[in-house]
C-alpha cells in the first residue's frame, strides 16, 4: 500500500517563496476580479445613461408634435371662430 504522508517533515513544509508566489497570485486574482466588476459596472452606467437620454428625446420629439397638433388645431377653431364673428350679426339687443 502507498501512503500519502511525506517521508520528511522538511519536505512537506513549503517554501516562503512558495508561499508568496501563491499570496501574490491569490492577490491579483481578487485585484483583477474586483477591477473588471468596476468596468463593468462603469459600463452598464454609461449605457443605461445613453438609452435613458435616446428615450428622453425621443419622448421630448412626441410631446413636441402632440403640442404642434394641439396648438394647430386651436388656431384652426380661433379662425373660425373669427370667421363667424366676422360674418355675425351685430345687435344691441342682448347687452
Amino acid at each position: 500500500m502507498v501512503s500519502t504522508e511525506p517521508t520528511n517533515k522538511a519536505d512537506a513544509k513549503p517554501s516562503s517563496r512558495a508561499q508568496t508566489l501563491f499570496w501574490a497570485l491569490i492577490s491579483a486574482a481578487v485585484l483583477i476580479y474586483f477591477v473588471g466588476l468596476a468596468v463593468l459596472t462603469w459600463s452598464d452606467y454609461k449605457r443605461a445613461t445613453t438609452r435613458a437620454e435616446v428615450e428622453l428625446e425621443h419622448f421630448a420629439e412626441l410631446y413636441e408634435q402632440a403640442v404642434d397638433a394641439s396648438l394647430s388645431v386651436a388656431n384652426v377653431r380661433m379662425w373660425g371662430l373669427i370667421d363667424e364673428l366676422s360674418t355675425a350679426r351685430l345687435s344691441m339687443s342682448r347687452w
